[in-house]
C-alpha cells in the first residue's frame, strides 16, 4: 500500500486502453467504461456516482448475452458469491458454498457480488482514523477492488500492489530457497524449514485474475518483481519490471484495466474454464502428444526389427519366397467350386448339381493342391539344405586351411585377419539362418492356410454372387406339389445340399496336406521348441493353424453362409408367394381329381344344372391350368410346373369325357322311360270301357296323364337340353338315326297323349250316367247279401247251449271264409268306384253290424271252449302243479269277456237272453268263488313251515312230498278256512322278500371290490380308485335294511337282518376312514417330497407318514366283506397321525405366509404348489395375479434357465421394464424382492414421466406411448390437479375467467385425445386411450362444476372433495388428498373413489357400501384402490366361512397392508361375525397407536398401516343377517345409487374416437329406454347395458373406418345393425320414428349390398328355394 498521491497518467492508460479495445473490435462494454478523473476532495459526490453506476446492470440481459439458458443445469466448480447486508461488518468471513454449482447459479452469484458492491458505494464514506482496521483485512486483489469501489478516492490509501497468485508463489519460493541456503551454510541443526503454505496451494487450477496484495516498496519493485498490478480507484494498472520484460517474450508494455473490464473478464474467464472443454484442454492436449509419442516410438521399435529379422529381407530366403508365392498363386488358380455354375441359362437338378458336378470338382481341386504342394515342400527341402550347407562349408574351409596350411602361402596378417572376421561373421550369418529354419518353415505353412483360407472364401463369394446374380432360368430345377411339401426339392432339402457343399469345400482344405507337419520337415524342426510341440501333440493348435478353425471362426465365413442361407430362404419365399398367388388356384383342381369318384356320382340322380355346372368348372379349370401354371425364375429357383401341369390336364380331360359319356346315357335313358310312359298312357287312354270296373280303370288313366302330363313335358324339355348341353360344350353333333328317331318320337307321342286326354274326358262324360245306374243297382244287391248273412249268425246251432263249442266254431269260420271277407273286399270296391264318380261316399253299416254280430259269437265260443279245459285240469291235476298266475289271467279276461258279451248278444235275442252265454258265465262264476283260495295255496313262496300250519288248520296232517288236489282240498272244507289261509300266504309272501332282498345284498357283495391303481409311478404303492358303486351300493343296501327291520314279516328271520346292519355299518366306517386316510397321505404325499419341508417338519412326522404308507400297501387287496374291526382301528389311528401332520404343516406354511405376506392370499395347495418346486423360479407364474394386482407373469432373460427378471408383463398384455436382479434358487424368498421392483420400477417410471411431461400439453402425443399406462394416467391426474390448483389460485387473486380458460384447455386436451383414438393404435394403446378418456371426462366435468359454483380458493369444499394428485418435493413422491385425508401412492402394478372411504381410512375405520345389485359396490373399492394404487383382494363371502378363515386372511392383509372387499359380507353366520368384530378392531387399534407389531390371534405379527377392509352388502335379500353392533362400528356406511348410463355412454364415445359424446350418449341412452318402454315385450330384446356397450364398441370400429362420415350418421348404423336384425316387423316402424325424432336432421338411406344380395339369390335357386325380398333383406341385416 502506498499513502502518497498517484503520479501516474491515468486519462493516457484509459485513452490507449480504449483505443486498444477498439482495435480488436470488442464490443462495448455495457458497464461504466469512462471514469472521470476527479483529484480533489470537493467533486467527491460527482466520483460517488460514477462507482454507483459502475457495477449498475441487468441480470437477465446478462445472461441472453453470454447464452446461458435459465434452466441450464451443468455443474462446475465455482465457489459461491458473498451476500451481505448492510448491516454485516465488511470482515465477516465468506460463508462456504457448495461445490457443485450451476453456470446460472454462478453468474447470478457474480452479479449478486456486484450488487453487494453497490451497496457498498451507498453506504456513508468512513473517516480517515479508521482505515487502520481495514487495512489488514485487505489480503487480495478482490479485496482491494472492494474497498476502492466503496470508498472510492477519499481514504489516505491511494493505491495498492498486488502480484499475481503465481507471481506470490515465486516470490515465497525464493525467500524459502534463501533461507533454506543460509540454514545449511550455518551448518546448524535447526529444524528444516517448512514450505510456506501457498506453495501447498499451487496445485490448484491457474486464474490469473487472482491477485495478492504484497508490501514491497516503491523502490524495491523493480528489483524483486518480474510483474506487478496497481489497483486503485480509477482502475487497474498491469506493469512489467525490467526483470520480468527480459523474460517475457511478446508485448510488455503497460496496461490499464477499469475495474468493471476486470470483474467482466474475471466472470467470462471462470464461465469459460468450468465449461468441460475448456477445463481438460490442456491435459487433453498433453494426452494426445504423449500418445502420439509412444505410438511413434513403438513403430520405430517394430520398424527396425523387422529390418534384421524379416525374411524378405535376407539373401537366403528372399528369391525363394517369391518363388514359393509365385506357386500359392498357382495354388489359388484352382477352385473348389466348378465353373459350370456361372454358365448363364443352366438349370440344374440338385442332385446333378451338389452330387455329380461340384463333387468333380472338390476332387480335382484336392489333386491340384496337393501337387502344388508338394513343389512347395521340394523348394522348402532345397532352402533348407541350401543354409545347412553354407555352415558346413565355413567349416569345411577351416578344416582344409589346416590341413594344407603348409603348403598355402601365407597372407599377410591384416588380410588373414580380416579374412577371418568376415568368415566369421557369414558363419555367424549361416548359423542366424540356421536356427531360423524352422520359422521359415512356419511362415510358408501360414502363408499355405492363408492361401487355402483364401480360396475357400473365393469360392464361396462366387457362388453367393452367381446365386444373386439374375437369371432367366433358375439355378435349381424345384417342383411344385399339391401334398403335404410345396416344393421338391423344398428349402430344406436345397439348404441342406448347400451346407454339405460348403462343408465339403472346408473339408478339401482341411484334408491338404500341411507343410509344418510333413514327414520331410521334421527333420529340420526336431531340435526346436515348434519340434517339440509337434511331437508332444501332432494337432497342437498353438503351433499348427488350424485351417478349418479358421475358416468358420471368420466374420466373411459367417456373413456369407447367412447371406447364402437368407438368399435360399428369401428365395424360397418368394417362389411360395407366386405359388399361392397362381399355382394354389389349381389346387381344388387337384383336391376334386383325388376325392371325386364318377361312379357314386351316376350312382345319384342329379339335375342337369348340377351336370352343366361340373363341366363348365373343368372346363374353366381347362384353362386355369393353361393360365396359372407356367415355369418361372424366382432367384436361385426355376419353379417347375410342367409335372403338376401334366398330372392335373390329362385328368381333367378324363373328367369330362366322363361327363359327357354320363349325360349321353342319361339322355337315353330319359329319353326311353319318356317315350315308354307316353305309349302307356296313349294305350290305356285308346280303350272303350264296357263294365263298371273297366270305366273306374280309364278314370284312373285320364286322372294319372293329366297329373304327369306336365313332368312328361319336362322330361321332353330335359331331353332337348341335354342334347344341347352335349352339342355345345362335347361339340357332340350329329346324334345318333336312333336318337333322332327317339326324339321325334317323343314329340309326337306327346301330341297323340294331349289329343287322347280329351277324347278320352269326352268319352268319360257320355258314360257316366250309364255307369252310375249300374253301381246303384249292384250296390243293393249287395247290402241283401249281407243282411242275410247276419241273420244266419244268430240262428241254428250256434245259439243252443248243447252245441259243442268245436262244431260252433267250425261254423263260424265257414261263414267268415265264404261271405265276411268277401264282403270287405267288395265294399272297398264300390267304395272307390263312388268316389270316382264323384258320388257321396258314407260308411257301410250293414258290414260293420255283421263284422261285430261275428266276432261277438265267435269270442263266446271261444272263451267257452277254453273255460272247459281249464275247469277240468283244476279238478284232476296235483295242485302244486297248477300255474295259478295263468289261471289267475285266464280267469279275469273270461270275466271282462262276460260283461262284454252281456251288453252286445243279449240284445240280438227276442228274449233277451242267450242261454250259451248264461251258461258260460255260471260255470265262469263258480270258479271265480274259489279264486282267492287258490292264489292264496298257489303261492310259490309258502314253506314247509307254512303247509304244515294250513292242514292243521284244516285238521289234517302233512309230511314233505304230500299230493294233493283242488277238489280234495275242497272236500277237506278249505272255503271255511280262506281267511287263515290267506292270511298265512300273506306272511310268506312278506318273509320270501325279504329273503330275496337278503340274498340280492350277499350276492352283491360277494361280486364287489376295490378297484386299485398304482400311485403315480410307484411300483409299491396303490390307492383304491373309483368307489362310486361301492358308495352307491352301500346307501341302497342301507335304505333296505332298515325297511326291512321296519315290517311286520321280519319276526322269524329278524337275526339275519341285525347281522348284515351290523356288517353294513362295519363297511360304511371303515371306507370313510379308509377315503379320509387316503385323502389325506395323497394330499401330504407331494408335500413331503420337497427337500425344504422335510427340513422344516419334525423328523416325527416323516416317520409316522412312512408308517401309514406299510399300512396301505398291506390293506388295498383285502375284499370288502373280509374286513375286520382292527382295520377300522388302524385307519383311525392314522388319521390321527396324518392330523397331527396337517397342524405341523400349517405351522410351516404360516411361517411362509409371514415371510411374504402376500401368500395369504393364496390357498395351501396354491402355496404348496410353489413349495415342491422351491427351486424353480418360474414356479411362481401361475400365481403372480393373486399376490399382485395385475402382474401375470415376470418375465426372465432370454438365456436358458435364467434367473434374470429383465421385467414384468399385465395380462394385457403390457411389459413394464424393471430394475434387474437375479432370481434366488429359493422361490419363497423372492416374494419381497418382486414386490419392491415392482414398486421401484413403477415409482422410476412415474417419476421420469412427470419430469419428461411436454410444456406444451396439447403436443403430448409421443409422450403418451413413451411410458406404460399407469404411470402416464397418473402423471395426468397430477396435472390437472396443478393446473386447477393454479386456475383456482388466479381465481382467488382476481383473474374471474381463470377456471373457464382451464375448462376450455380440457375440452380441446380431450378433442386431441379423441382424434388420436380414430388413429391406427394396437391393442395396448387403445385400452390406455380409452383409460384416459374416461380420467379427463371427468376432470373437465369437476372443472365445469367449479366454474359453475365460481370456486376461487383452495380450500372450497367443491374442489377438496375432489380425489387430487400432487407431486411433492419434500417427500420427492406422488401424493393422493381428499379433504383432509393423505395418502402415499401405492406403486401396486394395476389394470379408479369417494369421500366416505378416504375419510373412513384416514379415520383408521373401513367403509361398508350398501346398495341393490349393479350399483357398483364392488367396482367403487376396487376403483378407490386403484386410483392409489393399493391391492384390493375381492373376497366372495358365505355361510360356509369360519372365523380361523378369516382370521388368517386379516393377518394377511395387515402384514401386507393391502385393502380387502368382502362381497355379501352379511351372509355369514351371526357367530362368525362377532368374531370378527373383534379381529378388525385388534388391527384398527394397532393402526391408530402407530406401532410396527402387534398380537393378532395369539402371534406376533408386523403392521404395514395401509391395511385397509371394506364390506358390501345387498340390504332386504333373503338369507342375509343383520351386523352386530360392534361390527357396524368399525364401519362407515356408504349408500350406492344407479349408475348413469348417459355419463358411462359419453365416456365410451370419447374413448372411441367421438367428438359429439355427449349429445349423442343423451340420445343413444334415451332411444334405448323409449325402445324398451314401447317396443314390444320379447325375451330376445336386450336395452341393458350390456347392449348399449356393445353398440358404442361397434360404432367406434365404424368411426374408425369411416372417418370421414358424420357422427350422427355413424351411431345411427350401428345401432340399426346391432338391433334391426333381432326387431319382428311389427317393431321395425315404431324403432325408426324414435330414432327419426331422435335425429330429424340426419336421413339415413338404406344400404344394400348388391354383391351379398346375388350370391344369396344364387344360393337360393340352388337348393331350389324360393326367394322373396323380405327373406334376403333379413338375412342381409344379419
Amino acid at each position: 500500500m502506498n499513502f502518497r498521491q498517484d503520479q501516474i497518467d491515468y486519462k493516457d492508460l484509459v485513452r490507449r486502453r480504449e483505443e486498444k479495445r477498439q482495435v480488436v473490435g470488442k464490443k462495448k462494454n455495457q458497464f461504466a467504461t469512462s471514469i472521470k478523473l476527479i483529484y480533489n476532495l470537493d467533486s467527491l459526490s460527482n466520483n460517488e456516482e460514477v462507482y454507483k453506476q459502475l457495477y449498475r446492470f441487468d441480470p437477465e440481459r446478462e445472461l441472453q448475452e453470454y447464452s446461458l439458458a435459465k434452466n441450464e443445469e451443468q455443474p462446475i466448480q465455482q465457489a459461491g458469491p458473498i451476500e451481505q447486508s448492510q448491516e454485516e461488518p465488511i470482515e465477516e468471513e465468506e460463508q462456504a458454498q457448495p461445490d457443485n454449482v450451476t453456470y446460472t447459479g454462478m453468474v447470478k452469484g457474480l452479479f449478486k457480488e456486484k450488487v453487494q458492491v453497490s451497496k457498498i458505494q451507498k453506504a456513508n464514506y468512513i473517516d480517515a482514523t479508521v482505515f487502520h482496521q481495514y487495512q489488514k483485512l485487505i489480503q487480495t486483489g478482490e479485496d482491494a477492488i472492494k474497498f476502492f469501489a466503496k470508498y472510492g478516492n477519499t481514504t489516505p490509501i491511494k493505491f495498492i500492489n498486488c502480484v499475481s497468485k503465481a507471481g506470490f508463489i515465486e516470490l515465497q519460493c525464493e525467500a524459502y530457497n534463501k533461507k533454506e541456503k543460509l540454514r545449511r551454510q550455518s551448518n546448524t541443526d535447526s529444524a528444516e524449514l517448512e514450505l510456506p503454505m501457498e506453495f501447498n496451494k499451487s496445485k490448484e487450477p491457474f486464474r490469473p485474475y487472482d491477485l495478492i496484495v504484497v508490501k514491497t516498496r516503491e523502490n524495491q519493485k523493480e528489483q524483486t518483481l518480474r510483474e506487478y498490478y496497481t489497483i486503485s480507484a480509477h482502475g487497474i494498472v498491469h506493469v512489467y519490471t525490467d526483470k520480468g520484460k527480459k523474460r517475457m517474450q511478446g508485448d510488455s508494455s503497460t496496461e490499464v484495466i477499469s475495474l468493471s473490464d476486470w470483474m467482466h473478464e474475471s466472470t467470462m474467464f471462470n464461465i469459460i474454464t468450468n465449461i468441460q472443454f475448456f477445463k481438460n484442454y490442456a491435459i487433453t492436449k498433453i494426452f494426445n502428444i504423449w500418445k502420439s509419442n509412444v505410438r511413434y516410438n513403438l513403430f520405430s521399435k517394430t520398424r527396425k526389427r523387422l529390418i534384421h529379422e524379416s525374411f524378405v529381407a535376407k539373401p537366403a530366403f528372399a528369391q525363394h519366397l517369391m518363388d514359393i508365392n509365385q506357386m500359392m498363386y498357382e495354388l489359388q488358380l484352382q477352385k473348389t467350386l466348378s465353373n459350370s455354375i456361372q454358365q448363364a441359362n443352366k438349370t440344374w437338378e440338385a442332385d446333378d448339381f451338389f452330387k455329380g458336378d461340384q463333387k468333380k470338382a472338390r476332387s480335382d481341386a484336392s489333386k491340384h493342391y496337393d501337387s502344388v504342394i508338394d513343389k512347395v515342400l521340394q523348394k522348402l527341402d532345397t532352402v533348407c539344405k541350401e543354409v545347412i550347407d553354407r555352415t558346413n562349408q565355413n567349416n569345411q574351409q577351416e578344416n582344409e586351411e589346416a590341413r594344407f596350411g603348409q603348403q598355402v602361402k601365407q597372407k599377410p596378417m591384416n588380410e588373414e585377419r580380416k579374412e577371418k572376421e568376415e568368415n566369421a561373421l557369414l558363419l555367424q550369418l549361416a548359423e542366424k539362418d540356421k536356427g531360423r529354419l524352422h520359422l521359415f518353415i512356419k511362415l510358408v505353412d501360414y502363408m499355405t492356410v492363408e492361401t487355402l483360407v483364401s480360396i475357400n472364401q473365393t469360392s464361396m463369394s462366387m457362388l453367393l454372387e452367381e446365386m444373386k446374380k439374375e437369371r432367366k432360368n433358375g439355378l435349381f430345377n424345384t417342383a411344385v406339389n399339391f401334398d403335404v411339401q410345396i416344393f421338391t426339392p423344398d428349402e430344406k432339402e436345397i439348404s441342406e445340399h448347400l451346407k454339405c457343399l460348403l462343408d465339403d469345400m472346408i473339408v478339401v482344405m482341411r484334408n491338404t496336406a500341411r507343410v509344418i507337419s510333413h514327414q520331410s520337415m521334421i527333420g529340420y524342426i526336431k531340435n526346436t521348441k515348434l519340434g517339440e510341440l509337434l511331437s508332444e501333440q501332432k494337432e497342437n493348435k498353438d503351433c499348427i493353424a488350424d485351417v478349418q478353425g479358421i475358416i468358420t471362426d471368420s466374420i466373411e465365413y459367417q456373413n456369407i453362409k447367412n447371406e447364402i442361407f437368407e438368399k435360399v430362404t428369401n428365395d424360397f419365399l418368394a417362389a411360395e408367394a407366386y405359388v399361392t398367388t397362381n399355382y394354389m388356384k389349381c389346387k381344388p383342381i387337384y383336391e376334386f381329381l383325388n376325392t371325386w369318384n364318377q361312379g357314386d356320382f351316376e350312382k345319384e340322380e342329379h339335375t342337369l344344372d348340377i351336370i352343366k355346372s361340373h363341366v363348365i368348372e373343368l372346363k374353366k379349370w381347362l384353362q386355369d391350368i393353361n393360365f396359372y401354371i407356367k415355369d418361372i425364375a424366382k432367384g436361385i429357383l426355376n419353379v417347375d410346373g410342367k409335372k403338376i401341369k401334366n398330372k392335373l390336364q390329362p385328368q381333367v380331360i378324363t373328367k369330362l369325357e366322363n361327363f359327357k359319356d354320363y349325360l349321353y346315357k342319361l339322355m337315353q335313358k330319359k329319353a326311353n322311360q319318356t317315350l315308354t310312359t307316353l305309349q302307356t298312357y296313349t294305350s290305356n287312354l285308346s280303350k272303350n270301357p264296357q263294365n263298371l270296373k273297366e270305366y273306374a280303370e280309364f278314370i284312373e288313366a285320364i286322372q294319372e296323364a293329366e297329373q304327369n302330363i306336365k313332368g312328361l313335358e319336362i322330361a321332353k324339355i330335359e331331353v332337348e337340353a341335354m342334347h344341347s348341353l352335349l352339342k355345345s360344350k362335347f361339340d357332340l353333333n350329329p346324334l345318333k338315326n336312333s336318337d333322332i328317331v327317339m326324339m321325334d318320337d317323343i314329340q309326337a307321342e306327346y301330341l297323340r297323349l294331349t289329343l287322347k286326354i280329351k277324347e278320352a274326358e269326352e268319352l268319360c262324360k257320355e258314360r257316366k250316367q250309364e255307369m252310375m245306374k249300374k253301381h246303384e243297382a249292384e250296390f243293393a244287391k249287395f247290402i241283401t247279401n249281407i243282411q242275410n248273412t247276419t241273420s244266419s249268425v244268430n240262428k241254428g246251432k250256434l245259439i243252443l247251449e248243447d252245441t259243442q263249442p268245436a262244431d260252433a266254431l267250425q261254423q263260424l269260420n265257414e261263414i267268415k271264409l265264404r261271405s265276411l271277407d268277401r264282403f270287405k273286399e267288395m265294399d272297398k270296391n264300390y267304395l272307390h268306384y263312388a268316389k270316382l264318380m264323384g258320388l257321396s261316399v258314407s260308411t257301410n253299416r250293414d258290414l260293420q253290424e255283421l263284422e261285430a254280430t261275428y266276432n261277438d259269437r265267435r269270442m263266446l265260443w271261444t272263451h267257452s271252449d277254453k273255460f272247459n279245459k281249464l275247469y277240468e285240469d283244476l279238478q284232476k291235476n296235483i295242485f302244486t302243479t297248477l300255474n295259478v298266475e295263468e289261471i289267475e289271467k285266464e280267469m279275469k279276461s273270461y270275466e271282462i269277456g262276460i260283461l262284454k258279451l252281456r251288453q252286445n248278444i243279449n240284445n240280438l235275442s227276442k228274449e233277451g237272453r242267450d242261454k250259451v252265454l248264461d251258461q258260460h258265465a255260471t260255470r265262469v262264476s263258480s270258479v271265480s268263488n274259489i279264486m282267492p283260495v287258490i292264489q292264496a295255496l298257489g303261492n310259490k313262496d309258502l314253506r314247509p313251515r307254512h303247509w304244515k300250519k294250513i292242514f292243521e288248520d284244516l285238521g289234517s296232517s302233512w309230511q314233505p312230498g304230500k299230493t294233493f288236489t283242488l277238489q280234495e282240498l275242497l272236500a277237506d272244507g278249505v272255503m271255511n278256512k280262506k281267511d287263515k289261509i290267506e292270511e298265512i300266504s300273506a306272511k310268506a309272501s312278506g318273509e320270501a322278500s325279504i329273503e330275496a332282498q337278503i340274498e340280492d345284498i350277499k350276492s352283491k357283495w360277494s361280486q364287489l371290490s376295490f378297484i386299485v391303481n398304482h400311485y403315480r409311478e410307484a411300483k409299491d404303492k396303490f390307492i383304491i380308485g373309483s368307489l362310486d358303486d361301492i358308495i352307491a351300493a352301500l346307501d341302497d343296501h342301507q335304505l333296505k335294511v332298515q325297511t326291512m327291520l321296519g315290517t311286520r314279516f321280519v319276526a322269524e328271520i329278524r337275526p339275519v337282518v341285525e347281522e348284515w346292519e351290523r356288517k353294513l355299518v362295519l363297511i360304511s366306517d371303515i371306507i370313510d376312514e379308509w377315503l379320509s386316510c387316503q385323502r389325506q397321505w395323497m394330499y401330504l404325499e407331494n408335500i413331503f417330497s420337497a427337500d425344504d419341508i422335510q427340513k422344516q417338519l419334525p423328523l416325527r412326522n416323516n416317520q409316522i407318514y412312512g408308517h401309514y404308507d406299510e399300512n396301505i400297501q398291506k390293506t388295498i387287496s383285502i375284499r370288502l366283506l373280509q374286513l375286520l374291526k382292527e382295520l377300522l382301528k388302524k385307519f383311525q389311528i392314522n388319521n390321527k397321525i396324518l392330523e397331527d401332520i396337517q397342524k405341523s404343516l400349517d405351522n410351516y406354511l404360516e411361517t411362509k405366509r409371514q415371510a411374504f405376506p402376500r401368500f395369504y392370499f393364496l390357498s395351501n395347495d396354491e402355496l404348496l404348489e410353489i413349495l415342491s418346486q422351491t427351486r424353480n423360479p418360474h414356479a411362481v407364474q401361475a400365481h403372480l395375479r393373486k399376490c399382485f394386482d395385475n402382474i401375470n407373469r415376470i418375465k426372465f432373460s432370454d438365456i436358458e434357465d435364467s434367473t434374470e427378471i429383465i421385467a414384468m408383463q399385465s395380462a394385457e398384455p403390457e411389459t413394464m421394464p424393471d430394475n434387474q436382479f437375479q432370481f434366488s434358487t429359493i422361490v419363497m424368498a423372492q416374494g419381497p424382492r418382486i414386490q419392491n421392483m415392482m414398486v421401484k420400477s413403477l415409482y422410476d417410471i412415474t417419476k421420469k414421466a412427470y419430469l419428461a411431461y411436454p410444456q406444451k400439453e396439447l403436443e403430448r402425443d409421443e409422450w403418451l406411448f413413451d411410458y406404460p399406462a399407469q404411470p402416464v394416467l397418473t402423471v395426468d391426474l397430477i396435472k390437472w390437479t396443478e393446473g386447477c390448483t393454479t386456475a383456482i389460485e388466479r381465481m382467488g387473486m382476481g383473474r374471474k375467467t381463470s377456471l373457464s380458460q382451464y375448462y376450455d384447455f380440457m375440452v380441446q386436451l380431450l378433442n386431441r385425445e379423441v382424434s388420436i383414438v380414430r388413429g391406427d393404435l394396437n391393442t395396448l394403446q387403445r385400452t390406455l386411450m380409452g383409460a384416459l378418456i374416461v380420467l379427463d371426462v371427468h376432470a373437465r366435468d369437476v372443472v365445469a362444476t367449479m366454474v359453475d359454483k365460481n370456486v376461487a380458493s383452495l380450500n372450497d369444499f367443491e374442489w377438496a372433495k375432489q380425489l387430487r394428485y400432487y407431486w411433492e418435493a419434500d417427500v420427492d413422491n406422488c401424493v393422493v388428498r381428499q379433504t383432509n385425508t393423505r395418502f402415499i401412492y401405492g406403486y401396486e402394478y394395476l389394470d379408479k373413489c369417494y369421500m366416505t372411504l378416504t375419510g373412513a381410512l384416514h379415520l383408521n375405520f373401513g367403509g361398508a357400501p350398501a346398495g341393490p345389485a349393479g350399483t357398483g359396490k364392488t367396482e367403487t373399492t376396487k376403483d378407490l384402490a386403484k386410483a392409489l394404487a393399493v391391492q384390493c383382494v375381492v373376497f366372495n363371502c358365505s355361510d360356509g366361512l369360519d372365523f380361523k378363515t378369516m382370521g388368517r386372511f386379516f393377518s394377511g392383509l395387515a402384514q401386507c397392508g393391502a385393502w380387502a372387499c368382502f362381497d355379501e359380507f352379511n351372509r355369514i353366520d351371526i357367530e362368525v361375525l362377532s368374531v370378527i368384530a373383534q379381529q378388525i378392531l385388534t388391527i384398527q387399534q394397532a393402526i391408530r397407536q402407530k406401532v410396527d407389531q402387534f398380537d393378532f390371534e395369539s402371534r406376533t405379527i408386523p403392521l404395514n398401516r395401509r391395511f385397509g377392509v371394506f364390506i358390501t352388502m345387498n340390504p332386504g335379500y333373503a338369507g342375509r343377517t343383520e351386523l352386530p353392533d360392534n361390527l357396524k362400528a368399525l364401519f362407515r356406511p356408504v349408500a350406492m345409487m344407479i349408475p348413469d348410463y348417459a355419463m358411462i355412454a359419453e365416456i365410451i364415445l370419447f374413448s372411441e374416437g367421438f367428438e359429439g359424446g355427449r349429445i349423442l350418449a343423451r340420445k343413444m341412452v334415451n332411444l334405448y329406454s323409449l325402445s324398451s318402454e314401447q317396443l314390444s315385450k320379447q325375451d330376445h330384446y336386450d336395452f341393458g347395458m350390456r347392449a348399449v356397450k356393445s353398440v358404442l364398441v361397434m360404432a367406434g370400429a365404424l368411426r374408425r373406418k369411416n372417418a370421414n362420415k358424420p357422427e350422427n350418421e355413424v351411431l345411427i348404423k350401428a345401432m340399426k345393425d346391432s338391433n334391426v336384425p333381432k326387431f319382428l316387423e311389427h317393431d321395425l316402424p315404431l324403432f325408426n320414428g324414435i330414432i327419426k325424432d331422435l335425429f330429424p336432421e340426419v336421413d339415413m338411406k338404406e344400404e344394400i349390398d348388391k354383391q351379398l344380395v346375388d350370391a344369396i339369390t344364387n344360393q337360393l335357386k340352388l337348393i331350389h328355394y324360393d326367394d322373396p325380398a323380405a327373406y334376403k333383406k333379413k338375412i342381409c341385416q344379419s
